[in-house]
């Protein structure tokens, strides 16, 4: 069919990187298979007929806080207006293309005990944006029923639960960061995880990745303490004899670096994966 397609309409393409999709109508056949035709090479009676054989995947129902958040994330747009203080990113990836996106998006509101926004970057990839009125709010997210979920749409997700991030200029940032991490992890054999589950993959892919977080915390006498408290077993008692220090003051630094930087390093993979990037920088 692509062939045929081709032969008449000239540009047709598989490649759904966001530098190029805009350019594009997208069409998915009865075998799930995605392409685009160059809008510039389309009428709207080609339109027309092309939609009675395969299926027009459409940006145009999309609200405006979905449109804002993808250009914001993946296209370099303006900060969107929320009223949020503090948003969780669910990164997620599928194996196969998904089409079902919209009763999916349905099934996610009796799940989520937040307001919601799902954008996704292509056919495959995503992220669930959560919207909380504060930063000191419960964030729980209820695991195997998200996995039941999915199960039920015949689907296998991938899903990294973020950390809960302040609405200011730094957003994006810890997003691509996130986001980047979860590349890394995309085919772990585990079907949800937590940011100290990718941590470990992460520096192994990168050996800096970490880097920015250490910079943020921007206080050498915390993260000496840190450094300590991992190399004495996560042991608080061990770590403030080493150090001399009360064990209140240590376990009041590992503490300040948790809430720092959202990392567990009571975590045996959060510490690990710090421990690391401590010893390198």
């Amino acid at each position: 069919m692509l062939d045929k397609l081709k032969q008449y309409y000239g540009t047709v393409v598989t490649d759904t990187s966001e530098d190029t999709y805009d350019l594009y109508s997208w069409y998915a056949d009865t075998g799930g298979q995605k392409f685009g035709i160059l809008k510039e090479n389309l009428t709207k009676k080609d339109e027309d007929l092309l939609s009675l054989f395969l299926t027009p995947l459409l940006e145009d129902d999309w609200s405006q806080a979905q449109k804002a958040w993808k250009a914001f994330l993946f296209q370099s747009g303006s900060f969107p207006s929320i009223e949020a203080k503090a948003v969780r990113f669910l990164h997620f990836s599928l194996k196969q293309p998904f089409f079902e996106k919209q009763a999916w998006q349905e099934a996610l509101t009796g799940l989520l005990a937040t307001e919601f926004i799902v954008v996704w970057k292509d056919d495959k990839t995503g992220v669930i944006i959560e919207c909380y009125p504060d930063a000191n709010v419960d964030t729980f997210l209820d695991k195997d029923a998200f996995q039941t979920l999915t199960s039920d749409f015949f689907i296998t997700l991938h899903i990294l639960v973020g950390k809960l991030r302040l609405v200011n200029n730094s957003l994006l940032f810890w997003f691509q960061w996130e986001h980047e991490g979860f590349l890394c992890t995309r085919k772990s054999h585990r079907h949800i995880m937590d940011l100290e589950d990718i941590l470990p993959y992460f520096v192994i892919a990168k050996a800096d990745a970490l880097l920015p977080v250490l910079q943020a915390v921007d206080d050498a006498d915390l993260l000496h303490t840190v450094k300590m408290f991992l190399e004495a077993n996560m042991n608080v008692s061990l770590a403030a004899k080493q150090q001399y220090m009360h064990r209140n003051s240590v376990q009041y630094r590992v503490d300040k670096f948790i809430e720092k930087t959202g990392i567990d390093i009571k975590n045996f993979k959060g510490a690990v994966a710090v421990y690391i990037s401590l010893c390198l920088y």
